[in-house]
């Protein structure tokens, strides 16, 4: 699983390279994608 290696740690601020780069990494390894919900949008901050 060489493709493992080009996956970088996840942050807050790269989450669409690394979802990319983790489905090409389980296409590689011939795996399913398990968890497939998008990103959670963050809540607005309450009015007080």
């Amino acid at each position: 699983m060489s493709c493992l290696k080009d996956v970088p740690t996840l942050r807050g601020d790269n989450y669409t390279e690394w979802r990319k780069k983790v489905e090409l990494a389980f296409v590689c390894a011939e795996l399913d994608w398990v968890v497939d919900t998008p990103q959670p949008v963050r809540p607005t901050e309450p009015v007080r």
